[in-house]
């Protein structure tokens, strides 16, 4: 995948579920695939309601979902000519399911999509997360998952006293890998780098699976046109296997069909 290929299926996948996702701000920005206003604002765990608000309020996000304004963050980081991707975070926040019904109105009412490119989302002053929403864990949280491509980390050198970029290795920190929400220090083995078209194909069919059944199946859980999940997975992502997907339970991204 290059990088006018990654613009390429944001602009088809953003076409192909244009009933579900709404308010695009992704663009290209020189080597990246990213977002207007990007801040590199990227949780570890116990991501709060109130920070996800930070995220909608200031744009930080690719798409929204229009049923509950879930978020999409995707990220690509490639070389200069744009040929070879050397980052990625991709990422979904899910919300609005902790909020009551008379919250769930009060935030669907507000459209940030405004001519000025201002949010309104001000109007969530008169809500306050902290003091209407109950402080334990698994109410005042979001789920949400991550999928990190880091082929190169930064780590310090105990012997030279001085940082060091290695490469990502073994099974507890592959180069690709998985984060969710409730387990901090876990890195699952991802196989593979997930294209956009891929990534929202895996949000829409194990977060909304009442939405890719309608959208994608038959009524035996059989994809209904072949020739639609194929023209997902026609380009992808370029990646050498580890010996640790001969070894460990992983994810596995797929190839061509």
């Amino acid at each position: 995948m290059k990088i006018n290929e990654a613009l390429s299926m944001l602009n088809s996948a953003f076409i192909d579920w244009k009933n579900l996702l709404v308010n695009p701000c992704y663009i290209r920005n020189q080597n990246t695939i990213t977002w207007n206003k990007y801040e590199s604002l990227f949780f570890e765990d116990n991501v709060k309601l109130e920070d996800v608000i930070k995220l909608i309020e200031s744009q930080q996000y690719s798409f929204q979902f229009v049923d509950d304004g879930a978020i999409v963050q995707i990220y690509y980081q490639f070389d200069k000519r744009g040929e070879n991707l050397t980052g990625a975070k991709l990422a979904y926040y899910k919300i609005f399911n902790i909020l009551d019904d008379n919250e769930k109105s009060e935030i669907d009412e507000i459209n940030d999509d405004t001519e000025n490119g201002q949010s309104e989302l001000d109007e969530l002053e008169e809500f306050d997360p902290s003091e209407n929403l109950p402080s334990l864990y698994g109410k005042n949280t979001v789920y949400w998952f991550r999928i990190d491509y880091q082929p190169l980390i930064e780590t310090v050198s105990l012997e030279k006293n001085k940082k060091e970029v290695i490469e990502s290795t073994g099974i507890l920190h592959s180069k690709c890998h998985l984060h969710i929400s409730g387990f901090p220090n876990s890195r699952f083995p991802v196989c593979g780098i997930p294209t956009p078209k891929q990534f929202i194909e895996i949000i829409i069919a194990f977060c909304y699976p009442e939405k890719y059944q309608k959208y994608r199946l038959d009524q035996q859980g059989n994809y209904v046109d072949l020739n639609c999940i194929k023209d997902v997975n026609k380009i992808i992502v370029d990646f050498d296997n580890d010996n640790i997907f001969q070894m460990m339970t992983h994810i596995k991204i797929p190839s061509r069909i």
